[in-house]
Formats: structure tokens, sequence, C-alpha cells
């Protein structure tokens, strides 16, 4: 397939354009307050000449925010546009407390003319494509506008390779228009170049999946979780997907009396259909988070369906599982729990942060399992750890932790070494 034929087959799905995005936005995938966006109009001028991120998703918007901080140390006074595709990253970005000045826009469609709209808007001075999400004509009609073009914290699943090899035209039409890729490791620096990308211009940057800032700490849930434990464990299911619920719904069940489970979906507005599982499950009433319900001594699972607690729970974990490793998404990162110290029980697909998860595993704080149902008994394992050990695995994370923060700081200079030059060579 080449780009002229990915376009003919936009302007026969153009018709339909409306159609599909007042579906998604009566299904809850898409802001209808903000459907133009979409389309690359906008009610609000917007300054020209600033840098843009582009993060599809929630884990794709924090390495876009850590990044943004970075950038912004280096440059004060250019505007930061962070463009994602979900409901759930805006409403991460805009609850984001960061020194940089940030506007939050949906990414168009990638149709030209939506695309030549944005670009028309804010003629951003840098393009940076935050981990694999990388649109046709989003990318090469930057480009063909002499906008610097990079990928950061870049990388491609297995999937995506070989899909990418089915089109070669396309692929070297879009990866070889980039003047930077900070791959997250030499394998995936390898996979880019035999898409097209030129060798000289892929380095390995390592993953910016990590907050600019410490997560942050609410103590009032903290006290209500403390209390609902009382002397049990606390074992929080991180970031799970359909499919991997139910494992930790059977831990709760059946070590209720010894520990207090805790699953926070990856997505909350898959708790309704958490909770009907675990009502069944466990033949009690499951509080939840995002209607103020609260755990108790006698609660075997409390539902954490909300945005931006994580920290405050990552921090009082004994061990937490993290999830889309137990079904295909490629796992999560695992940088985060890590700060905290807390052991890492992980299934095997694990493919976005496969690096993140090896360097962590010579700590001794990555546990694999198989299949779901191997959690629980792997969360009793973990538990009975001697504190020691546990202790020495905890600061051994913490250091390779903080390593991991300054990667944004080193992609930043790396950024803007790439754009004073180009500035120089026009």
């Amino acid at each position: 397939m080449s780009l002229r034929l990915y376009n003919f087959l936009w302007t026969c799905l153009y018709p339909f354009t409306g159609l599909v995005m007042a579906r998604r936005a009566h299904v809850g995938k898409e802001d209808k307050t903000r459907l133009d966006e979409r389309y690359g109009r906008y009610s609000t001028i917007y300054k020209a000449g600033g840098i843009w991120l582009h993060a599809v998703s929630v884990g794709e918007a924090i390495a876009a925010l850590a990044l943004a901080e970075a950038i912004h140390d280096e440059d004060k006074d250019s505007p930061i546009i962070i463009t994602t595709n979900t409901i759930t990253a805006a409403e991460m970005i805009a609850r984001a407390k960061t020194s940089a000045n940030i506007t939050h826009i949906y990414q168009p469609l990638d149709h030209p003319a939506f695309v030549d709209r944005f670009l028309d808007m804010f003629a951003p001075k840098v393009a940076i494509f935050l981990e694999s999400d990388f649109w046709p004509n989003l990318v090469t009609r930057t480009a063909a506008r002499h906008i610097p073009v990079i990928f950061a914290s870049a990388q491609l699943s297995q999937k995506a390779v070989a899909s990418w090899q089915k089109r070669p035209t396309v692929a070297r039409q879009l990866f070889g228009c980039t003047d930077l890729i900070l791959a997250v490791d030499a394998d995936q620096q390898q996979n880019f170049i035999n898409l097209g990308a030129k060798a000289a211009d892929v380095h390995v940057g390592g993953s910016l999946k990590m907050t600019a800032a410490t997560l942050s700490i609410d103590v009032g849930l903290q006290a209500l979780i403390r209390k609902a434990s009382g002397n049990r464990a606390i074992f929080l299911a991180a970031s799970t997907h359909e499919g991997e619920d139910e494992a930790a719904i059977t831990v709760a069940r059946q070590h209720a009396d010894k520990i207090l489970t805790i699953i926070a979906p990856r997505h909350p507005e898959r708790a309704d259909a958490i909770a009907d599982i675990a009502d069944k499950a466990l033949d009690q009433a499951i509080p939840r988070r995002s209607k103020d319900q609260k755990p108790d001594s006698k609660t075997a699972l409390y539902i954490l369906d909300s945005l931006g607690e994580m920290g405050s729970v990552f921090d009082l974990a004994d061990v937490v599982f993290l999830g889309g490793s137990l079904v295909p998404k490629g796992g999560h990162n695992p940088l985060e729990p890590a700060s905290f110290g807390v052991p890492i029980i992980t299934g095997p697909h694990i493919f976005k942060n496969e690096n993140e998860f090896g360097a962590l595993s010579s700590c001794d704080i990555i546990h694999l399992i198989d299949k779901p149902d191997d959690l629980g008994a792997m969360v009793t394992s973990v538990l009975a750890f001697d504190s020691r050990k546990k202790q020495q695995h905890a600061k051994a994370a913490k250091t390779y932790v903080e390593s991991a923060r300054q990667r944004p700081r080193e992609a930043a200079r790396m950024i803007f070494a790439l754009v004073n030059a180009k500035t120089v060579d026009r």
C-alpha cells in the first residue's frame, strides 16, 4: 500500500466519518463537546510555533508529561501542545500538576484535510510522537512542512512490525521522514532501521514512562485503606484489563481473612462490570471509590475506580499485580510501583515494557506468572518473603528508578540540539 492508496481509502470512508464519530461519542469513547478537534476545527485561536507532543492514551501521556516538564526546563517560552486520542488521557493531562504551559488538543483524524487544518493552526516548530502511535498523514505531512519529526520512547510490538512489513512502501515513507528516533532499547532500534528509518538518526533513549514528579499521596485515602485492612496485607491489582479481574477476585475470595484486595482498573468505566462479577463471587456488596463507598474490616475487595490516586495505594501495598500482562496488551509501566519499592507480579505479556521489566528483574522485585490461575499462589508466596530481603530488593529498585528519571532530561537535550541545528540550516 502507498500513501496515495491510503488517502484514496480515506476519500471513500469520509462520508461515514460523522456517523462513526457520533456513535463513538454516544458510547463514551469521544468527548462530544470537542468533536470538532478531531476534524481539525477549533473555536479558539492558538499561538503557533510551539512544541507538539502526541500521546495516544494514558501510558503515553505519562511519558509526554515527563518530557514536557524537561522541555519546559530547556525552553520556558514556547507553548506545549499535547494531543491524545482518549478521554482518560485528556482528563489525566488536565489534572497534571506541572510548571509547563500545556494545551491539550484531541488528535485530528488522519484524513489529509483534517491534518492540514491542525498544522495550519498550530504550526509547531517540532513534532514529537511518543511510543508507537504513528499515523501516516500526521507524520508525513508534518515532515513535508520541514517541521522536525521525532519519535521518543519509541517501540513497536511484534504484531505492529509484521503489519508495517506488509506495507513496506508506506513504512519507508513514514519512518524514513523522521529526523530523530529515540528507541526504548537496541532491539527496537533495529526494528525502526529495518522499516526504513535512517540508521544514523536512530538511538537508544530508554522508556520515558516515568512521571515527571513523584506520584501524589492522598493521606485521607490511605487512612481509609489502613483502617479497613487492619492487620491484613494489602494486595493491589493495578491497571487491570478485561480477563484479569477474575484472578484478583479469586484472591479476595480465598484470602479475605488475611488480605485486603484492591482492584484499580486501567479504564475506570469498567468498574460496573467488575463489581457485577465480584458481587456474585464474594456474596457481599463491593465498595467503590467513585461512589464514595468506604471499605471496612469485613471488606474482601475494594474497587479503586478513580484516576490519579494510584500513588497512594502503591505506597501502602505489600504486593502489586500489574495488569495488561495476563492478556496480550503488552504490560504497563513497572517503574511507578517500583519507585515505591513494592514487589511486582506480572504475566508473560510485557512486550511494551520488556526492557524495564528486565532491568527490575535484576533487582529481584519482579515475579513472573504464566496464567491467571497462578496469581493467588504467587501473592501468598511474595507475602511470605523475608522482610530484610524485601528491603534490599526495594532499595535496588528505587535506585534504578532514579536513574530512569533522568531520561526525559537527556531526551530534551537531544531534541533541542536537533531543533537548533535545523534552525541554523534554514
